[in-house]
């Protein structure tokens, strides 16, 4: 494992930009500019290569993780020894809940498909101020949901699976990940294997490719490893009226407004 711890997060000369990087986010909506530097000088960033393993099922819970940039795979393995991916995360997403529920041992494995940088919160750090400030309590609350809904995921995705068509499911998990947006246009990099994000979605390649192509209709270019969403309000009423998520499962989980 190639691991680079580069500095502490703080020591950077634009760490305005670090703070608006987490002000971007709806679990961070409590919390003042101090509190957010607060965080940051308490963090390191951390930068990982392609492949590299950050930890394996059952290792010490020692983090957590705010993504910056890049794509995380988190899998399992089954009793046959095969790989089942769980999830694959990007920019602004979060994992590692079990660093501070009990100081308990991963329940997944995590590993970098591209090459990924992220925000390392220790977790003792996070416990310490949690008793002492009332927003630290309420960030713990809403990333154990947030990350309690990987689990939960399961059952939307034997919904989707039930009642939309491929290209629906496709657009979903672009939708998911746009964090902390709703509106207006938005590019994603998928800089990894296509086949990846089909079989997590229990399609081939062929057609999770065809799939994509079918959402040029609602407003989605896709340009080798680059999909811009032209508009999320498009895109969000073809997929989103055969899905039943509440706000708890899913960001997009609101009823939906006419422009």
């Amino acid at each position: 494992m190639n691991k680079i711890t580069i500095r502490p997060l703080g020591s950077f000369k634009n760490r305005e930009e670090h703070i608006a990087f987490l002000k971007k986010f709806p679990l961070f909506n409590e919390f003042t500019e101090d509190a957010i530097i607060n965080i940051i000088e308490n963090s390191t960033i951390k930068k990982y290569t392609k492949h590299d393993v950050l930890f394996m099922t059952g290792d010490r819970a020692k983090s957590f993780y705010i993504i910056i940039n890049g794509w995380i795979k988190l899998s399992r393995n089954t009793r046959s020894g095969n790989e089942s991916v769980i999830s694959v995360l990007t920019a602004g997403e979060m994992f590692g809940k079990t660093a501070i529920l009990n100081k308990g041992n991963h329940t997944y494995s995590a590993e970098a498909v591209t090459d990924s940088s992220m925000i390392d919160i220790p977790a003792p750090f996070m416990l310490h101020m949690a008793e002492d400030q009332k927003y630290f309590y309420h960030f713990l609350v809403k990333f154990i949901e947030n990350e309690l809904g990987l689990e939960s995921q399961l059952s939307m995705d034997i919904e989707h699976i039930c009642k939309m068509t491929s290209s629906q499911r496709v657009g979903c998990f672009l939708l998911r990940k746009c964090v902390g947006q709703k509106e207006g246009s938005i590019s994603l990099q998928l800089t990894y294997e296509k086949g990846l994000i089909a079989g997590l979605l229990g399609m081939t390649s062929e057609t999770f490719s065809r799939s994509l192509n079918q959402l040029t209709a609602y407003g989605v270019e896709t340009d080798i490893t680059v999909v811009k969403i032209h508009n999320m309000s498009q895109l969000r009423r073809n997929v989103c009226e055969r899905c039943s998520a509440t706000t708890r499962e899913c960001h997009l989980g609101t009823d939906l407004e006419e422009d």
